[in-house]
């Protein structure tokens, strides 16, 4: 058996067959393309199925008493994310639990509540649902988190001296201005509103 390379209008096929009284006989035609990228790609197939084709019915040379059992996938989980993030989540000295779940879901997963619990169940197997998740965000002790982040950064920096964040979006549902609160431009287009400059 070999493979065979024709071209008809534009197209190379590839077939496997065997010569039988000087005339090639068809076993399997492999596939035809006008792509470059493809034409390998039928290439490298038409090797493999004559491999397989050619090894189909060879004896075994050692007797096989015990026939392996397939792998079979069953579940799966996206952990790199999580193995990474949550080193350096651990580095700062945050709490272990589910703060660590959803801090790393909300950097690799930027999405609203609902949609976090979602990832976190169907990518890394964390059980959750949403009530917990807002019960749980609710004994939340931000002073101690904020803390913990202030000293993280203060040790790694010598001292903090200006911290910024980001306050764009937030507005006054009112028309009054004073130090705090100037009209301007808004993300959400409410400019008639007053806003954190």
């Amino acid at each position: 058996m070999y493979i065979r390379k024709i071209k008809t209008r534009g197209t190379i096929c590839f077939q496997i067959g065997k010569k039988e009284n000087g005339k090639f006989v068809l076993i399997r035609h492999v596939g035809g393309s006008s792509k470059p990228e493809q034409i390998e790609l039928l290439k490298l197939k038409s090797k493999e199925e004559l491999d397989h084709l050619k090894f189909t019915n060879q004896l075994a040379l050692f007797a096989n008493t015990n026939t392996p059992t397939r792998a079979k996938l069953t579940n799966w989980y996206i952990t790199g994310f999580h193995q990474i993030f949550g080193h350096i989540y651990d580095s700062i000295g945050f709490p272990d639990g589910l703060l660590r779940d959803l801090v790393i879901a909300r950097i690799v997963y930027p999405k609203s509540k609902l949609a976090t619990v979602a990832y976190l169940n169907q990518y890394l197997g964390i059980e959750s649902s949403i009530d917990p998740m807002y019960r749980f965000l609710d004994t939340l002790d931000k002073n101690e988190l904020t803390k913990i982040a202030f000293d993280f950064v203060s040790q790694k920096n010598k001292g903090v001296a200006l911290i910024f964040y980001d306050v764009t979006t937030l507005y006054f549902e009112s028309n009054d201005e004073d130090d705090l609160r100037k009209k301007g431009f808004s993300k959400d287009h409410k400019n008639e509103l007053s806003i954190i400059e």
